[in-house]
């Protein structure tokens, strides 16, 4: 019979704390993915000061963070309802304008704290 107490009370225990962890984890989730958005908008903020500071229009900006994130010329020209050298124009010109070379210089000048152009 006191075997049946023990294994009872272990039970209940290894319960207690599967749930406790359960609720831990779904917390720490929870605080990563607001901590992981509160970063994405202060690079957001960065990225508009920056381009503003260095004099791109709406429209090139608009260019820039789509060729940035990864798209194709050819992808953002179809997104953005215009065509593949106006895309390539968009970019030469945010390329001079903040004087690299390159789509990861492009990257790093807009995304980081201090423009110096």
């Amino acid at each position: 019979m006191l075997w049946f107490w023990i294994t009872l009370f272990l039970t209940i225990a290894v319960i207690s704390l599967l749930l406790i962890n359960i609720k831990i984890h779904r917390r720490n989730k929870a605080e990563r993915r607001l901590k992981a958005r509160e970063a994405k908008a202060e690079l957001e903020k960065v990225f508009q000061m920056n381009c503003e500071a260095a004099g791109l229009t709406p429209r090139v900006i608009d260019t820039v963070r789509l060729v940035l994130d990864g798209r194709t010329y050819k992808e953002a020209a179809d997104i953005l309802f215009i065509s593949d050298k106006t895309v390539e124009s968009h970019m030469s010109n945010a390329y001079s304008k903040l004087g690299v070379k390159g789509q990861l210089n492009l990257y790093k000048k807009l995304y980081s704290q201090t423009l110096n152009p």
